[in-house]
């Protein structure tokens, strides 16, 4: 009996080792840059924007890229994004860059010079502390699972907060002086900790060698595709003015596991498809339900997530059907979600209008 259980609480061991280790923390020190930007600003889609292309190209590894919307006239407005600006020096217009906490310039060559020597200056050094993600999927509910581990790799004192970022790592849409189709990288959606600065991770004295582990749960906007959204880390050490000093982020890109064990059955089995995808005057929609429902709905929606015009609401049959639609009036072109809810099932799809 002794020997059973020393087994058993060594295979309880291993897996917990194991688990442990899928999360990897690099000891590395990377900065925050971030741009304070807007899809109406015309500097904004100008130069300014061919800088921020090429420090993402040139230093994507050395640094964690985040571009904020503080207009709600803006496609990709955050209700984060103020509370991120109002912690950096002061922010007057846009565009601005920021290098952590501190305002760097408004775009232009000199901007992208010091930008870079500052993101290669910081990359040198020895961090204190940093964050390894690893987050899990489930497209059935689109539950999103997000888990993190913080390392201290020195002594350190004072208190430290933890945000976590959900971003767009690439989305279409327009952009003034550019036009419509732009692909914009590293884009704010919002924080998913309950305070944009997030939680409260370890206080005090902290010894090296310190980790600390912080877990949640959200769900998945209906305008993110989880192949092109990205989690950012960001440490930050509360200072005596109230405010919150930069000490180091870190971002994950790669879904580590989709799960399934949530999805409803039906859900599984309904097929909803869009064709032509890129669609200019008609386009026609597959389903394939897996039993009849009094009520099916579909309906368009922006990137926002704002519901744009009703497509069908009515009873449909088990098996089989299609549907063709026209270009609805009034329509601009630009991405869009087609979302179709029966009882329990809920799929989306994108679709263009050029």
């Amino acid at each position: 009996m002794k020997k059973r259980t020393f087994t058993l609480l060594s295979f309880l061991l291993l897996i917990g080792t194991l688990s442990a280790q899928e999360i990897s923390i690099p000891e590395q020190q990377r900065s925050l840059v971030m741009k304070h930007t807007a899809t109406w600003c015309p500097p904004c889609g100008a130069t300014a924007w061919d800088v921020f292309e090429a420090l993402v190209n040139d230093y994507e590894q050395e640094a964690v890229f985040l571009q904020v919307h503080i207009s709600g006239s803006s496609l990709f407005y955050s209700e984060n994004a103020s509370d991120l600006l109002d912690n950096c020096d002061r922010s007057f217009f846009q565009p601005e860059f920021f290098h952590n906490t501190i305002r760097i310039g408004s775009g232009s060559g000199s901007t992208q010079a010091d930008m870079a020597a500052l993101v290669e200056a910081q990359g040198q050094a020895a961090p204190v502390a940093q964050t390894g993600i690893r987050f899990t999927y489930d497209p059935g509910s689109r539950q999103l699972d997000v888990q993190t581990n913080t390392r201290f790799f020195s002594a350190a004192e004072g208190n430290y907060y933890l945000s976590l970022f959900l971003a767009y790592r690439e989305v279409d849409g327009f952009q003034e002086n550019r036009g419509q189709g732009q692909r914009h990288k590293h884009v704010l959606k919002k924080a998913l900790t309950s305070d944009t600065f997030g939680e409260l991770l370890l206080s005090g004295n902290i010894e090296a060698g310190t980790e600390k582990d912080f877990n949640l749960t959200t769900t998945l906007p209906d305008d993110m595709d989880i192949a092109t959204s990205e989690i950012t880390a960001v440490l930050w050490k509360s200072n005596e003015e109230g405010a919150y000093d930069f000490v180091n982020a870190n971002l994950q890109q790669t879904l580590s596991e989709m799960t399934t064990s949530r999805v409803d059955p039906e859900q599984g089995r309904a097929g909803f498809t869009v064709a032509p995808t890129i669609v200019r005057d008609k386009f026609n929609i597959d389903l394939d339900l897996p039993r009849a429902f009094q009520q099916v709905d579909i309906t368009m929606f922006n990137l926002l997530g704002q519901p744009v015009r009703p497509l069908f609401r009515g009873p449909v049959e088990a098996g089989g059907q299609q549907m063709y639609f026209n270009r609805p009036g009034q329509i601009t072109s630009g991405i869009y979600l087609l979302r179709m809810t029966a009882g329990k099932v809920v799929v989306t799809r994108r679709v263009i209008f050029r």
